[in-house]
């Protein structure tokens, strides 16, 4: 099976919403994004492709 990309992919920047209500859920927002970009620095050559922002 094969796909077809003759569409350009849209990533949007925001959907205007906060990114957390509260201190708490911000703290495990950062936790995540850190360990997964710890995850990800370890097959840096394999997973190039892979981007993690908030």
């Amino acid at each position: 099976m094969t796909l077809a990309l003759d569409r350009e992919i849209v990533y949007p920047e925001s959907d205007g919403q906060p990114l957390a209500d509260n201190t708490e859920q911000f703290k495990w927002i950062v936790l995540l994004k850190e360990n997964l970009e710890c995850l990800f620095a370890q097959n840096e050559g394999r997973n190039s492709n892979v981007v993690i922002e908030l």
